[in-house]
């Protein structure tokens, strides 16, 4: 049985990359080890505070999400860490077999999320009287590439589009980069465009739909609310509880949903010469997550209780048990106005993002040197 062959040492250029790369594989394990910790002990927090089965339930049901969660994280740190060290390898390859090229380096102004424009200007006739253009840094930011031209040691095999190249600096620091076809960058940074400004105007559509909603729930409550206000000079009306019962029902809290309580109280009244039936308890009448204050409250109507109600004069089919009582209809009004603000904020921002992008394709046809581009 052999051993596989061990892997050349970095050249001494790129030992300070390695270094980097073995910090930054550290901080990102460091961070999903904080991440998911203290989303654990946050849920365990939750859970014991609370006291409820459901919630437990949910506990458990999440750390049994967390486990493939750090599974795939982890593999993909894994596949990160040695797609780094293959760039490295490759660049020590290439700095080894290849011969030095001087030429001279000038960035364009150019930089997305691939990586920065440069043109290389070779000083020999290799490739003979052509302009070679490079993306600095194509799937990582090893080193920040220069702001102004300079003269390089450049280290290439062929001058084909994607093939890999090193340009050392004068102080010796390497710049990782591939060759790029300006025609093809042009065309890929339409198409990356386009599908920004077409993702950012589907989430945008998304996000006014949920604010135009939200919009219809605020009128609807703030017109209960008025409602719930008048209510309170409305004419009584004596009134007898037929039915009396806690009911339960679904309290959204955000993704996740908790049981809630609420008094349900059936009551028969007679105005306007017609027995009617109502089970309006109060305007905005919403379940609470308190148990014992809806219990409580439901104590007050036990079945079969006279009771005092109050009807609305122009509908006489409209009647509420608790008149004047708005207060419900305030906190809900606040959580609506807290929602728009926030649907308000993402669009903006989404708009916002979208003019950024947008302003970035117009700088990038400006300066791409297209009309300078000769195949080398």
């Amino acid at each position: 049985m052999t051993d596989s062959p061990a892997a050349p040492p970095l050249h001494p250029s790129l030992r300070p990359l390695g270094v980097k790369q073995h910090r930054l594989m550290l901080m990102l394990n460091m961070a999903l080890f904080l991440a998911i910790s203290g989303g654990i002990i946050a849920m365990m927090a939750i859970t014991f505070s609370g006291g409820d089965l459901f919630d437990l339930l949910l506990l458990m049901v999440v750390g049994l999400l967390v486990m493939p969660l750090v599974a795939l994280l982890n593999g993909l740190l894994r596949y990160l860490d040695r797609r780094l060290a293959r760039q490295l390898e490759q660049a020590g390859e290439l700095l080894r077999d290849s011969p030095p090229l001087a030429a001279r380096l000038t960035p364009t102004g150019l930089s997305d999320q691939v990586g920065t424009l440069v043109t290389l200007h070779p000083l020999a006739d290799e490739p003979a009287n052509a302009e070679v253009h490079a993306l600095i840094n194509p799937s990582f930011r090893w080193t920040p590439p220069p702001v102004g031209e300079s003269v390089v040691q450049l280290y290439c095999r062929d001058w084909r589009p994607g093939a890999g190249l090193v340009a050392l600096q004068p102080d010796g620091q390497p710049l990782l980069g591939k060759v790029v076809d300006l025609v093809a960058y042009s065309r890929r940074l339409r198409r990356w465009t386009v599908a920004s400004l077409a993702l950012l105007l589907i989430v945008v559509m998304v996000v006014v739909a949920l604010g135009v909603r939200e919009c219809r729930d605020y009128r609807q409550v703030d017109q209960y609310s008025r409602v719930a206000t008048a209510s309170g000079n409305w004419p009584q009306v004596p009134a007898t509880v037929l039915r009396a019962e806690l009911v339960s029902a679904q309290i959204a809290k955000g993704k996740i949903a908790t049981t809630g309580y609420r008094a349900q109280v059936d009551y028969r009244y007679f105005v306007a010469g017609m027995m009617r039936e109502s089970d309006n308890f109060h305007f905005c009448d919403r379940p609470t997550a308190n148990r014992q204050a809806a219990e409580a409250r439901l104590a007050q109507y036990p079945a079969g209780a006279a009771v005092v109600a109050r009807y609305d004069p122009t509908d006489p089919a409209r009647a509420v048990l608790e008149a004047g009582y708005a207060a419900a209809c305030e906190s809900e009004l606040a959580e609506n106005r807290l929602t728009i603000m926030l649907y308000s904020a993402i669009t903006g921002l989404l708009l916002l993002l979208a003019l950024l992008v947008l302003g970035q394709f117009r700088k990038h046809r400006r300066l791409l040197p297209l009309s300078n581009a000769r195949a080398p």
